[in-house]
This record gives structure tokens, sequence and C-alpha cells, in this order.
């Protein structure tokens, strides 16, 4: 199967897996045939990326490191205690199932260990601050893990990252806005992080270092973060695991105001900031866990050829294993599988595609 972007462009392919919403929900079913109608009613539905069935890829099927239900079970806890805050209510029943949420987080990554792990895994057309969520506080366990945090620490780790954003209940109107905020609605906005602090300490009940990665998760090392500008040391841990997965997934994220960017791109950024303003040594083995391209992207390689991705390489995640489908000049040729960390040409992924080029597709097309 390959990964693309939902466009009209695909009408007239098969869904090679199942698309569900947020919630578990299933929105159209593997095997059925991409019209017109359907492929709008997916995007209407926040559906932006789909695999179709390939015969050059046939037999790749990526795994999901933590199952869908799991996923929708911590997105609907996570949006009950948000609207829980916006009401002032205590969430003690909420908060224990949500920590079940976690533990159960927690032991899948554990199974995964040594795998580099598809954080950004297709996001189900759901509100940004939601998806969010999960993915920061999947990403946090995962970064804490590798950091050799115990499961303790994890639990706490997993749960403050899941709720970081928590205060943000009083600023939904700013988050939706389709544009760059003002720096008058910036600073406004900057009161979440005090506000969950306060929430998740006074009135959740959760601990005290679960309630300081809502605190300190926009605090930067030089001194140029909120709310209380903290240099260095006088950041949490935790605090400072949760910045790296929090900036990572809002470059990634599709938000209102602009399209989320390619991850090679976001995590070029993310190094970048390393150092000055995110700690390099959790940046770095960050980098070394998550996979950069999806299993079954299309991708552009250095030399001209066109590819898809097979699996993340031993090599570490931005050298993956790659199926070479054409020559430089983008004529098919026999699929070859190579791994691109192992090969002496040097050659790389140069670009992610929406899907294989439209020469790629007509001689595809040509030989059915």
């Amino acid at each position: 199967m390959r990964l693309v972007r939902l466009t009209p462009e695909i009408a007239g392919q098969r869904l090679a897996r199942s698309v569900v919403d947020a919630a578990g929900k299933v929105l159209l079913t593997a095997g059925a045939e991409l019209t017109s109608r359907y492929i709008e009613r997916l995007a209407a539905r926040g559906v932006t990326d789909i695999y179709l069935v390939d015969d050059l890829s046939e037999e790749i099927v990526p795994d999901e490191a933590i199952q869908t239900e799991t996923r929708a079970e911590a997105q609907r806890l996570v949006a009950e205690l948000l609207a829980g805050a916006e009401r002032g209510d205590r969430s003690g029943p909420l908060l224990a199932a949500l920590s079940g949420v976690v533990s159960e987080i927690t032991d899948s990554l554990w199974r995964q260990q040594g795998l580099a792990v598809e954080l950004g895994e297709l996001r189900r057309g759901s509100a940004y601050t939601f998806t969010h969520s999960i993915q920061v506080g999947i990403g946090a366990v995962l970064l804490g893990h590798a950091r050799g945090l115990k499961r303790g620490q994890l639990l706490d780790l997993g749960l403050g990252a899941l709720l970081q954003d928590i205060g943000t209940v009083r600023y939904a109107d700013l988050i939706r806005q389709p544009r760059p905020l003002t720096p008058e609605e910036f600073a406004l906005l900057q009161q979440h992080a005090e506000e969950g602090y306060h929430y998740l300490k006074d009135k959740a009940g959760v601990s005290l270092l679960a309630a300081h990665v809502a605190y300190q998760h926009h605090e930067r090392l030089d001194g140029s973060g909120y709310p209380r500008g903290l240099y260095g040391d006088d950041i949490h841990t935790f605090a400072r695991i949760a910045a790296v997965v929090d900036v990572y997934d809002a470059l990634v994220a599709d938000r209102p105001f602009k399209a989320g960017m390619p991850r090679q791109e976001a995590m070029g950024i993310l190094m970048g900031m390393a150092g000055d303003k995110l700690d390099s040594a959790l940046v770095r083995c960050f980098s070394e866990q998550i996979a950069v391209f999806a299993v079954g992207s299309p991708v552009l390689l250095s030399s001209g050829e066109v590819a898809v991705v097979v699996a993340q390489g031993p090599a570490g995640p931005g050298r993956p294993i790659v199926r070479i489908l054409t020559d430089p000049g983008q004529r098919l040729i026999p699929p070859q599988d190579v791994d691109l960390g192992a090969e002496a040409s040097g050659r790389t992924v140069r670009q992610v595609l929406a899907d294989y080029p439209s020469g790629v597709r007509n001689q595809l097309a040509g030989g059915r």
C-alpha cells in the first residue's frame, strides 16, 4: 500500500486501509473505490492522507505504534477533561481513566524499543488541540523512555504532557483563528501555561511533576520562553522533554492558518533550536526515535529516481529502506529494495511526494 494526500486526482483508486476518525469510527472501509463524493466527504471530515492499493508496494503494511482504540480513548478523555476544566469541574474519575491509557501507551512503546516510531501517524480529522495533545503525550513517553526514565516517571510525564494545554480552554477562539495571532493575542494566550498548572495542581489533583509539564513546556533554555522566562537547569527535565515534542508536532501539524511542513524540514528546524532554545541531548535522542519518512510514502531520491519507503533503516530514521521504482528519468524499472544507509552511492531522500508523479502513474495505467 502507498500513502498519498487526499486529492481529487485519486478518484477511481481503491482504499487499502480503512479510514477511521478520532473516535475510532470507520468512515470508509478498506477495498472501497474512491469516488469524487467519498473524497469530498473525507476531506470535509478533516482527513488529509490515506493508503491506496498499489501493486508495487502491496506487501508494505505500516504498523501503528499505538493502537487506534488507545488513541481514540485518550482523545475522548482529554476532550472531556478540557470541557470539565472550562466548567471548573474536578476530574478524579477521568484522570484515573486517562492514567490507565498512559499506562497502555507506555507498555506499547516499551515493546517498540529499538525501533523508530512514526509519531506523525495519520491525523484523523479532529480539533488541533486534541490531536496535538495525544501526539505530545505519546512523543514525551517515547523520548522519556529513550532517556532512561523509570515507569513511574513515565506515567507522570505522559499524563502531564497529555494535559499540558488544558489551560487553553479559555482561549479556544484564539486557537481557532485562521491567521497568525497579533502580539496582544499571543500575550493573552501565553497565560494558558500558568492557568493549566494551577488547575492541574489545585483542582485535578495530579502530581506536582505532571502539573509542572503544563507550567514549563513553553520555557526555553536561553530564557526566551514563558511564563517565567526560566533559564537552563531551572527548567524541569519533564518540561524539557515535552518542549521538544511540542515544537516538533506544532511544526508538522496542519493549523487553521497554515499547512504542516514535511517531517524532515521540521526536524531540521528542531536541530537548529538545539542548544539555545531546546536541550541538545533531547533533540538528538528524539531525532533517533522518530521516523522521518512514513512507511508507504512515495519519495523522490537525490538521484532523480522515484521510490516508496519500505521500512525504517538500521542507519537511522533519516536513511530508510526504499523500493526504487524508476530510473533517474522516471521510467519504470523492476522494483529494487535498497537500504539508503548502507549503499555506497550516497543516495538520499530529496522530497516526500504527495503521490507518484503523473508520468509514473500514466506508465502504471498503461501497463494494466
